[in-house]
């Protein structure tokens, strides 16, 4: 899912067939046979990493959900995303122009990058530390 929503394509679809029998048997063979760095050449290597440590698992296995949501917010915070919980298809279903957010969004960050640079924190006074 995570592929599809960044990519907004797999590579499966649109696999025909002469049954839906054979046409799923297709699809499963094309998921096999995809590596991860193939599936996800576009996307931040934590993608592969994330898609070869699932496929990985055996049934059984449990897995290390601390890892892979560590993968994820590694990409996030990189990339400069913020937790605003605000989201795309809510934003869409209220006329929102993404793209003006999303420049806004830049701009604020920027600003915010700029003021810290050119304000830098207050030192304490000898007298404040000492007390």
């Amino acid at each position: 899912m995570l592929v599809y929503f960044s990519q907004g394509r797999l590579p499966w679809q649109g696999i025909a067939a002469s049954s839906s029998r054979g046409r799923y048997k297709m699809i499963g063979e094309a998921k096999r046979s995809t590596p991860p760095d193939v599936l996800c050449q576009q996307l931040p290597a934590e993608f592969t990493e994330y898609l070869a440590y699932c496929r990985g698992l055996a049934f059984e296995d449990r897995p290390d959900y601390d890892f892979l949501r560590g993968l994820l917010r590694k990409v996030f915070r990189r990339e400069g995303y913020r937790n605003d919980f605000t989201f795309e298809w809510t934003l869409e279903a209220l006329g929102v122009d993404l793209a003006a957010r999303e420049l806004a969004d830049r701009n604020d960050l920027e600003h915010q990058a700029a003021a810290a640079v050119e304000e830098p924190a207050p030192q304490p006074t000898l007298v404040e530390v000492v007390g």
